[in-house]
């Protein structure tokens, strides 16, 4: 994969995926989102006062990026042709 192909795919990744992601995660905590899935993580954090969950608004787009950045050099070094990992220069 060309690197413009690969700078493309991760700019796309992080838009439709990354950042929609981090964005629900932040609305569950914060009480925006009604739906069953909010309401359960919200019921199972709410025994935590503010601080632990201001830390949590700040930690998930922390994890979130290290799995993208992880998933993404994976595909940047792997030659899907062959199956061998090659670096791209």
């Amino acid at each position: 994969m060309t690197k413009e192909k690969l700078d493309f795919l991760g700019e796309t990744i992080m838009k439709l995926c990354r950042d929609p992601s981090i964005r629900v995660i932040q609305r569950m905590l914060s009480g925006e989102m009604k739906g069953r899935t909010a309401k359960a993580v919200r019921e199972e954090l709410g025994s935590l006062d503010s601080a632990v969950l201001e830390s949590l608004l700040r930690i998930v787009p922390a994890m979130v990026d290290n799995v993208m950045h992880h998933f993404l050099w994976e595909i940047e070094v792997f030659d899907f042709a062959g199956n061998e990992k090659v670096r791209i220069q």
